[in-house]
This record gives structure tokens, C-alpha cells and sequence, in this order.
């Protein structure tokens, strides 16, 4: 029972550890394109091979250190669906990163004006 359980802990914390490196590899896409009015991410994205190859090893390794590394990465292989369920909800962030440019600005709290608003509206300095 206790082997059971444990087996079933490692599969959900494995699942999880996924996840979160699917999010961060999508995240990455977005960081590329961080402009309001560059809604494509994937625009010019054959371009940079080395970004491409970057993503693809950093998958490969992900891949590989949860289903050979066992006891020394805390993981346990993992069924295919687990892996279409990670790479699903970590393309999530793709969206999130559409919403988030689709937001207006004036609907952003700003805690100070930056330099470049400062000069804009002639506010003085509080240097």
C-alpha cells in the first residue's frame, strides 16, 4: 500500500515538474516578441536557430530526465497522455501572454511615472 501510494506521489510530483518546464518553455517564446503591437510570437521564429535548438534540447532533456533519471532527479516515467496534458497546459501561457498585451495601459496601476512619462507630462524630478 505505502509503495502504491508512493508510486502515485511520484507520478503527480513528476507531472507537475512538467508542467512547469513546458510553461517556462512557451514562456520563452513569448519573451521573444514583449511589444503590444507584436501579437505573433512566432513570427521570424525559424530564424534564430539557435533559439529553436535551445527549446527542442531543453524538451529532449526534460524528457529524458524523467524517464531515465529516476531516484537522482526524483521523477518516474511517465504514461504519453501525462505528456500531451503537460505540453497542453504549459502552451497555456501562450495565451495568457495574447490576453496580457490586449490589456490597455491606462487599465495598468503604475506605482511612479517612469523617466520617460516624467519628461512626456513635465513633471518634475524627484531626484
Amino acid at each position: 500500500r505505502v509503495d502504491e501510494l508512493n508510486k502515485k506521489n511520484m507520478v503527480h510530483y513528476t507531472f507537475f515538474f512538467n508542467v512547469f518546464v513546458f510553461m517556462q518553455l512557451f514562456n520563452e517564446i513569448n519573451a521573444r516578441k514583449l511589444k503590444k503591437e507584436e501579437v505573433n510570437v512566432f513570427e521570424g521564429f525559424s530564424r534564430n536557430m539557435l533559439f529553436v535548438g535551445i527549446l527542442v534540447g531543453t524538451a529532449v532533456v526534460q524528457i529524458l530526465l524523467t524517464e531515465i533519471g529516476g531516484k537522482a532527479v526524483r521523477c518516474t516515467p511517465l504514461k504519453l497522455r501525462y505528456y500531451i496534458m503537460a505540453v497542453v497546459i504549459g502552451a497555456g501561457s501562450l495565451v495568457v501572454g495574447f490576453i496580457s498585451k490586449q490589456i490597455p495601459e491606462s487599465c495598468l496601476l503604475y506605482t511612479s511615472p517612469s523617466p520617460r512619462d516624467r519628461q512626456k507630462s513635465r513633471m518634475p524630478s524627484s531626484a
